[in-house]
């Protein structure tokens, strides 16, 4: 196999991945990216999604505000400890009405 089919092979896979990725929305986009190929670079991720580096950034900064992803050492990672508000505010609303909550196994 010479260095050229190497190259078509690669770029074939990448192109239906990003097809496979562009199906929601550029958050949901970039989410899925961090989560399934992080620690991920700016570039990189404008690369996979079709977005300007400086729209990466914009499209993250809220993900980043809330704790689901850091950059960190240049590189987007995906925060595997982050718990979305809404599960916080129902495990409240149940510890409020009596109920033992306790983390799935």
């Amino acid at each position: 196999m010479s260095a050229f089919d190497d190259i078509v092979r690669w770029a074939g896979r990448c192109g239906a991945e990003i097809a496979a990725v562009k199906s929601g929305t550029p958050v949901v986009t970039l989410l899925h990216l961090v989560k399934d190929h992080g620690p991920i670079s700016t570039a990189d991720l404008a690369l996979r999604s079709g977005l300007k580096s400086n729209l990466v950034w914009g499209v993250l900064k809220y993900p980043r505000d809330r704790g689901q992803v850091v950059f960190s050492g240049g590189a987007w990672i995906w925060n595997s400890t982050y718990i979305r508000p809404e599960l916080t505010k129902a495990r409240a609303l149940l510890e409020d009405a009596g109920w033992k909550v306790t983390p799935p196994c």
